[in-house]
């Protein structure tokens, strides 16, 4: 069967069997699995928005699962159909050795939907502030919420859930699954009155759904702007808590967008791109001191502005040349118009290492003078640079970006590209300036050598070679899985810094 037509009859198939409110217990089937350390059945995001999608257009349709036994039957169901799904993008044989793949708008889409997570959770909400600070009385004057408000609000649920999950996993109670995702509005409305209206706008209310049109992955699914669903007046229902993350920091984005004339032209453009530096300095300055980073640098060639650099580092004889790029992956882009993904990989990343170039141009030039926001900088801090290493940070995930280099970019001199998260998983992982600079260099010697799926993938093969004498010399190219120490790290680090007693409840 063509995939186009088996992967409509495979949508047609979930479209049948996800519907009615009773539909919940797949759900809560899905989102148990979906964390417990036992199951690599873990969904992706786009997985995940799409199984909330079709469940919201259909919520109102009959059902008939009425049992627990029903309920694991279909859970099987549901994960068989997703495996197919996913195979239904992949390339075929004949393309994947002539190459035609890179010409077939699935290839991408198969590379956005299956990447995996694009951050940790607590990643989204400490960057938040720092993402919409700015932006604060516009959210508060046309949404009614307070944006410092959210990272305490997501912080709450997560206690919530997790005090919720530890209980029921100690007394083995997986009748009352349901409940193991339900959280009492009252209970967080008591603990601070600004979360209502928070929670109002990223709730999909179960007893007063919209009419919806939703088909397929490519579409934007409700849940990516409600991730919590409202089962009546008092309790909320939050499956994945990572999606509700995810859409505070997404989210309000498209709100101030969608008031491009009178806010986002004006003031919103500015905030957001001010906003990708700020949250780069705020990570860098865990591992770098103040005199070795810089904001915001105007080259001149005499009176001439000859570039500039967003953020700078200058650590003994290397300087890191860093553009952020604050470019959204555009719908058109998801949907796998190539003409659209070229544009926005030109926008967020080919434009961004052309620039680094004429700034590492300009250094080694040893003919130019530098200004930044705050101060002039005495030029002869760069005669002693002997190395210059150019990284692109985007300040929103890019999906399928390894995919989008190894296809698009210069094979000769592939740029390095990282989301302010993997800056931050990086940064965290090898915790000193050091092993960072090691790291890029490796990453820069390494990028012809490994497919990856994302930055832990890089980061895996680095901590890997350690150990070992260079294991990957023995092949022409490797394809590295991220290692799961990684996500073990990450999620504990976060945990401890974000809910201290949780994190000690669980380690004893």
């Amino acid at each position: 069967m063509e995939k186009s037509k088996l992967r409509r009859t495979i949508l047609n198939q979930l479209d049948e069997h996800i519907c009615g409110k009773e539909y919940i217990g797949v759900i809560s089937r899905l989102a148990y699995m979906d964390i417990g350390q036992e199951s690599d059945e873990h969904l992706t995001r786009d997985e995940w928005h799409l199984i909330l999608g079709i469940w919201y257009k259909n919520i109102n349709k009959h059902s008939t699962l009425c049992s627990e036994e029903y309920f694991d039957k279909e859970y099987d169901y549901i994960h068989q159909k997703l495996k197919e799904l996913h195979k239904s993008y992949l390339p075929n044989t004949s393309e994947s050795f002539s190459g035609d793949f890179k010409n077939n708008p699935d290839f991408y889409k198969e590379s956005v939907f299956y990447e995996g997570d694009f951050g940790y959770d607590f990643q989204y909400i400490s960057f938040l502030n720092c993402k919409y600070g700015e932006d604060a009385e516009w959210l508060l004057t046309n949404k009614k919420i307070k944006i410092s408000k959210i990272p305490l609000l997501f912080t709450t649920i997560r206690r919530k859930l997790i005090l919720k999950a530890m209980e029921m996993n100690k007394n083995k109670q997986k009748t009352m699954l349901n409940s193991m995702f339900c959280i009492n509005l009252s209970d967080l409305i008591d603990e601070d009155s600004d979360y209502e209206e928070i929670v109002n706008v990223f709730s999909f209310d179960l007893n007063n759904a919209p009419k919806l049109q939703y088909e397929c992955m490519e579409q934007i699914s409700l849940s990516m702007e409600k991730p919590i669903v409202k089962l009546d007046r008092k309790t909320l229902y939050i499956p994945c808590s990572k999606l509700v993350a995810q859409s505070f920091y997404e989210v309000p984005f498209y709100w101030m967008y969608n008031d491009k004339k009178n806010y986002y032209d004006l003031e919103g453009f500015k905030h957001r791109g001010d906003s990708g530096v700020n949250i780069t300095n705020n990570i860098l300055h865990q591992i770098f001191e103040d005199h070795e980073l810089y904001m915001n640098i105007d080259i001149y060639f005499g009176k001439n502005k000859k570039t500039d650099i967003d953020y700078l580092v200058l650590y003994n004889n290397t300087a890191i040349v860093i553009q952020v790029k604050s470019k959204r992956y555009t719908l058109n882009s998801r949907q796998g118009d190539l003409n659209s993904i070229e544009d926005d990989y030109r926008k967020s990343v080919s434009d961004a290492l052309q620039q680094a170039i004429v700034c590492e141009e300009a250094i080694f030039s040893k003919k130019c003078h530098y200004q930044s926001e705050k101060n002039n900088i005495d030029f002869k801090i760069f005669d002693k640079v002997t190395e210059v290493i150019k990284l692109c940070v985007t300040l929103d995930p890019l999906p399928a970006k390894e995919t989008l280099v190894r296809t698009l970019s210069d094979k000769q001199n592939p740029p390095i590209v990282m989301s302010v998260f993997e800056l931050d998983m990086v940064v965290r992982l090898l915790k000193n300036a050091d092993n960072f600079i090691k790291y890029l260099k490796s990453r820069t010697a390494l990028c012809h050598k490994i497919i990856g799926d994302n930055e832990a993938s890089f980061l895996s093969a680095f901590l890997l070679e350690q150990p070992d004498d260079n294991i990957f010399s023995k092949y022409n190219l490797v394809h590295v899985q991220p290692l799961d120490i990684i996500d073990d790290y990450m999620n504990k680090t976060l945990l401890k810094e974000n809910i201290p007693d949780i994190f000690l409840d669980i380690e004893n």
